[in-house]
């Protein structure tokens, strides 16, 4: 299994970019580099979300990659920093699976997770919910 996972200092902006502002945010992508994660990276690249780590990978509404939110937890949690969650993964915040909500209440933090499969398109500039999906945000049931 591939992993990619980036401190979250190394997503700051080069000074040459006057359309990007500072951002704390990061990323980690879980599995291959298909054409669907290279795209999902692209934009999570192009808009990345202040405050928020990215995690990329196919998801379900119970897993990434095959892994569990316990799992991802162990290897993104070190690099994150306390920073909320947003993930790029289809279907992980499905009302019918426990993923997302499990992943905020083993790291403390908010996680913003669609509720169906989601797209990018090629040059990371456009996104889509399918099947009329929408972003659930998970509290974490506890603090840790």
């Amino acid at each position: 299994m591939n992993i990619t996972i980036a401190a979250a200092s190394s997503r700051l902006p080069a000074a040459a970019s006057p359309r990007r502002l500072p951002t704390m945010s990061g990323v980690a992508i879980f599995g291959g580099r298909d054409k669907a994660i290279q795209n999902m990276s692209k934009y999570s690249e192009r808009y990345p979300l202040d405050g928020y780590y990215d995690v990329i990978g196919h998801g379900s509404p119970n897993d990434i990659a095959g892994q569990s939110a316990q799992e991802i937890a162990k290897k993104i949690g070190p690099v994150t920093e306390g920073q909320n969650i947003r993930l790029l993964s289809c279907s992980t915040g499905c009302p019918s699976g426990s993923f997302a909500q499990e992943l905020a209440d083993e790291l403390g933090v908010t996680v913003m997770a669609p509720t169906t499969e989601i797209g990018a398109s090629g040059t990371g500039k456009s996104f889509v919910f399918y099947d009329g999906g929408e972003w659930r945000w998970f509290q974490p049931k506890k603090v840790r």
